[in-house]
């Protein structure tokens, strides 16, 4: 029904993007990707897209990002690969940007983007481009940043990607294990988030989980303890969903996660970290479900 209407919409919420209102500009990229759902000729725009975020800066570029992000989410198998391989270099780039609100919306933009890249694509991003071992990684926090994003973004998008391939598991673990030991407050809170989604995906069925839970939760538990209050709160949220989503292997680990929570119910320094334990507290143990029997 909408079919008709197609090139018109486009045309208008293109032209939104640069709209001056942020919320305009966010409800245009939403309505992109929805319509590139419908739309079999998806070239056109992504082109269109890139050329945009090129030659934009500020609100407008970052609104064209989330345009394109939403477009390759919902559309990404309809891009051709001549088109799809002009947009890692230029969203690399960006992800070197100083604004950690740009380096978020590039992350998630090429995660999307790695969901549709070519194998070898793919697995040179995960080894080579995400690398944290080049002195010029070690050396910029924010860039160490900007990889931990990304590939929390990747394992969310495209995990199935990375879960078929056992040497690639292993390096986004090792870059999650050194990145949880990072002296940066953003690094290190990304990597938890990071952490959260890796354990929680890979699932107790899988082969690498046992390796997984040895290296990752003593890392997650020591982070209850973190000098910011920021960080002790993302690292029980996270204790909290592997808990939930993975009991059998919690409860096996209640030795090490128990003291670590109950440590942070007596937080003085931070209500919510407080209050937010106790609920995690009852979730890695599960004892609202013992006295519920």
């Amino acid at each position: 029904m909408l079919k008709p209407f197609l090139p018109q919409l486009q045309t208008t919420f293109v032209k939104a993007l640069s709209d001056a209102t942020f919320e305009v500009r966010d409800q245009a990229a939403i309505a992109l990707g929805k319509l590139m759902g419908m739309h079999t000729r998806v070239d056109p725009l992504v082109t269109e897209l890139m050329s945009g975020i090129n030659e934009a800066t500020g609100g407008i570029q970052e609104a064209m990002l989330g345009a394109l992000q939403r477009v390759l989410i919902s559309a990404g198998d309809k891009v051709k690969p001549e088109i799809l391989s002009k947009i890692a270099p230029t969203l690399f780039e960006l992800l070197q940007s100083d604004e950690e609100n740009t380096r978020l919306i590039v992350s998630r933009c090429l995660a999307a983007y790695s969901k549709f890249c070519s194998p070898d694509e793919f697995e040179r991003i995960i080894k080579t481009e995400l690398s944290v071992e080049a002195g010029d990684v070690k050396a910029q926090w924010k860039l160490r940043h900007a990889y931990t994003l990304t590939l929390e973004y990747i394992l969310r998008y495209a995990f199935e990607r990375v879960s078929s391939n056992e040497d690639l598991l292993r390096v986004a673990s090792n870059h999650v294990v050194a990145m949880l030991k990072d002296d940066k407050p953003p690094v290190k809170k990304a990597a938890i988030s990071c952490a959260e989604s890796y354990l929680v995906l890979v699932g107790e069925q899988h082969p690498a989980f046992g390796a997984a839970v040895q290296s990752l939760l003593p890392l997650l538990a020591k982070a209850t303890a973190d000098q910011q209050a920021d960080i002790r709160q993302a690292a029980v949220k996270a204790i909290k969903q592997f808990a939930k989503k993975c009991p059998d292997t919690s409860s096996n680990n209640l030795e090490l996660l128990v003291p670590a929570l109950f440590n942070r119910v007596k937080d003085r320094t931070s209500m919510p970290v407080k209050l937010g334990t106790f609920t995690h507290l009852l979730a890695a143990t599960r004892t609202h479900t013992r006295c519920g029997r």
